[in-house]
C-alpha cells in the first residue's frame, strides 16, 4: 500500500516470541535503549564511546564477538 510502518528495535525485540540471546550494535544510543530488556553489546573497536559509563557491555573486535557467541 506504499505506507511505511516504523517499528523500533526495542519494540521488535520485546515482542519477538522466539529465543533471545543478545543484541549487538555499533550505536551507543541503541544499546542504551535495549540493555534493560536484553543482554546488549556495543561494538566499539576504536573506543569512541568509552566515556559513556552507562553502557554495560562492549566488544572491540570480531574475534571477541566470535568468542562470546560461537
Amino acid at each position: 500500500n506504499g505506507i511505511f510502518n516504523a517499528h523500533s528495535k526495542r519494540d521488535f525485540i520485546k515482542n519477538y516470541s522466539g529465543k533471545k540471546v543478545a543484541f549487538l550494535d555499533d550505536s551507543d544510543y541503541e544499546i542504551l535503549e535495549l540493555q534493560d530488556i536484553i543482554l546488549s553489546y556495543l561494538f566499539d573497536p576504536l573506543g569512541t564511546h568509552d566515556d559513556n559509563k552507562k553502557i554495560l557491555h562492549r566488544v572491540r573486535s570480531w574475534e571477541e564477538i566470535g568468542k562470546l557467541f560461537l
